[in-house]
């Protein structure tokens, strides 16, 4: 885990101000029930009453394809974990000013 905050953190948008949606999972038997874009959209219904952006991160390409239709677009190319792992798309929703990648 330390490894994995370590490569996604040194994606992780600065000096704007935004929501870090993170770690948000659904319990494999609940999945495809719509809960998880529930809880999506009601943060960010709470982001989008301060203006501000959201960050988060998909693990797959089923989370991505949820993030894009809530608005959501790829913010670079994605992260590649070590030994095997999967790849971690780092994304981004606008709010008032747009983020500073490194």
């Amino acid at each position: 885990m330390g490894r994995l905050q370590e490569l996604v953190g040194a994606r992780h948008p600065e000096g704007v101000p935004h929501w870090h949606l993170s770690r948000t999972a659904v319990l494999p038997g609940l999945r495809g029930r719509g809960l998880g874009g529930a809880l999506l959209r009601y943060q960010l219904a709470r982001a989008d009453e301060e203006e501000t952006a959201a960050y988060l991160e998909a693990g797959t390409p089923r989370d991505g394809a949820l993030y894009e239709r809530c608005g959501f677009r790829a913010l670079g190319a994605p992260t590649a974990l070590p030994d095997g792992g999967p790849e971690i798309q780092p994304m981004w929703r606008a709010g008032l000013s747009a983020p500073r990648v490194h």
